[in-house]
């Protein structure tokens, strides 16, 4: 199933599907992202029944801002020698 990249609308629950929008691009850091402890954006797979918001935001999500933050805001997963996936969360200041 396909990917989306969504912007976290900055305000409320984090964890909730409606305070995200979605945008087109990926969101590197840089651009609209940057590194820091706040949500900025996930990619995750669409609403059926209205893409412009993220179907869930999951349990790997969840454990993904977790780890992003353990790791000091970098993007998550990591894209390095020993971590091959495309980054799902960024954060940001």
């Amino acid at each position: 199933m396909s990917r989306f990249w969504y912007y976290f609308l900055g305000t409320g629950d984090e964890t909730v599907p409606s305070r995200y929008g979605r945008i087109t691009g990926d969101p590197t850091p840089g651009s609209l992202c940057a590194t820091g402890q706040t949500v900025c954006a996930v990619y995750a797979i669409p609403n059926g029944l209205d893409p412009s918001i993220p179907a869930a935001i999951n349990n790997t999500l969840k454990d993904y801002f977790v780890a992003s933050r353990a790791a000091g805001g970098a993007p998550y997963p990591l894209n390095d020698a020993t971590h091959f996936d495309k980054p799902y969360v960024y954060l940001k200041q």
